[in-house]
């Protein structure tokens, strides 16, 4: 007997009840079409009469992976015989037509709604031969293993039609196995929600905690606070333009006409909020000269100077690898001096970066937004004392921390997720019934 479990401080998850089989998984196969009726959604119309009611409705974007995103649901025309026709029902599978291809969630009654054309909606007529849940982890199975591929016709946007997601070959163990498989891939489904909120909790907390710890200094240590260009901050504190207590760059532009020794360097796409991703990692010819000056040091802080105007400012702390790298001019570089701690700095840009500071001082070109280098270096920024910017940072690196902790959490559900899908719906890993495997 197999047996999975995560430790967590509220709850323990756990999967059992499963063994390992060498034998040939026989289960037979059916075409979706023959299980479920398929019905594309309502097609939008701007002419549509507007003596017909409204009603809310779903559309792509709405459809997310075994939930529905409600925030910003809108409203249509329909008729009474549309009303019939599109309406929802509990146990209603609706798949995504486009897009994201086959991303799926299942209706469970939440309130009266409807479904846009690039929704199919899958309403089951075998209630004997297949539950609902367990068809909605094969499709995210589907889409991960790319069994959907063939199934998409391609012109300048991939779609699945209504005929090709009918044939597509779903396995049938018994109902009683589809549901407790559908029972342990959903109480892991659990587990990654309950981590999600932590981590969307904690992140409220660390930006109403940024805002107060940058403006208001640590609690308690101030009483006396002055007004600035910037808002209200401590009476002790100073203001001063980011060039004034760093030194700020731009990398270099690729050129095909360069020369010197290939390097390695970052750009905009390896700069995340708060991490450096080099799994994409380019090189370009630098002159040793240029190597010199644009060679990044461990402490250096990495902007996004050409991003989406929301992504503008979105900076990293390069640690020291890789080595001997450079930097692209769609990055600026701030090197702290001695009057800034390199990690206030980081923290004074995210908060800049969350609260709209960047975007609002960014240009937009056709395609790409930029913050600027000089726009960015005479941004100011209010400065407390060392001592106090270390105790700023303390505080909010072990609010990070507990974001990461959880972030690694999340991760490893969800490589538990994937494998538990690539066994269960396979029927390499069979559940037990009634003290046998099924």
């Amino acid at each position: 007997m197999s047996s999975l479990r995560s430790q967590e401080n509220t709850d323990e998850l756990v999967v059992s009840d499963t063994a390992r089989t060498t034998r040939p998984c026989h289960w037979p196969k059916e075409d979706l079409g023959k299980l479920f009726t398929l019905q594309l959604g309502k097609m939008l119309n701007k002419n549509a009469r507007e003596t017909v009611p409204k009603f809310p409705y779903l559309g792509n974007k709405d459809v997310q992976w075994g939930h529905f995103d409600f925030s910003d649901l809108r409203e249509m025309h329909f008729d009474e015989q549309e009303r019939e026709k599109f309406r929802l029902i509990p146990g209603d599978l609706l798949v995504c037509e486009g897009g994201e291809i086959g991303r799926t969630a299942l209706w469970t009654g939440e309130f009266g709604c409807y479904y846009q054309k690039a929704i199919h909606r899958l309403r089951l007529q075998s209630p004997s031969k297949v539950d609902p849940r367990f068809i909605l982890h094969f499709m995210r199975f589907a889409a991960s293993h790319g069994l959907f591929a063939d199934l998409t016709s391609q012109s300048s946007i991939a779609h699945l039609t209504r005929e090709k997601l009918a044939r597509l070959k779903v396995p049938l163990p018994s109902l009683l196995e589809q549901r407790r498989i559908a029972a342990i891939l959903s109480s892991v489904d659990g587990a990654i929600e309950k981590t999600q909120a932590v981590i969307d909790q904690v992140q409220v907390v660390k930006r109403g905690l940024m805002q107060e710890l940058l403006t208001r200094g640590v609690p308690g240590r101030h009483t006396r606070f002055k007004q600035t260009e910037i808002g209200e901050i401590p009476e002790d504190w100073r203001l001063f333009r980011i060039e004034q207590v760093g030194v700020v760059e731009a990398g270099r532009q690729r050129s095909p006409k360069a020369q010197g020794k290939p390097r390695p360097y970052l750009r905009v796409a390896n700069v995340y909020d708060g991490y450096i991703d080099t799994t994409s990692l380019l090189s370009m010819p630098f002159l040793e000269p240029e190597f010199v000056r644009l060679k990044l040091v461990p402490g250096d802080l990495l902007l996004n100077e050409g991003q989406s105007k929301e992504l503008v400012g979105r900076c990293a702390q390069y640690s020291g690898e890789p080595r001997d790298c450079c930097f692209q001019n769609t990055l600026i570089r701030f090197q702290a001096g001695e009057h800034i701690r390199a990690r206030f700095a980081f923290w004074v840009f995210r908060h800049y970066f969350y609260s709209g500071v960047f975007s609002a001082i960014a240009r937009q070109t056709t395609s790409v937004a930029h913050l600027g280098v000089s726009r960015f270096a005479n941004l100011k920024l209010a400065l407390p004392d060392i001592e106090e910017q270390a105790a700023i940072v303390e505080g909010l690196e072990t609010l990070n921390a507990r974001e990461e902790i959880e972030r690694c959490r999340l991760s490893q559900l969800g490589i538990v997720k994937s494998s538990l899908m690539s066994v269960l719906l396979t029927g390499e890993l069979r559940v037990i019934l009634d003290g046998a495997v099924a």
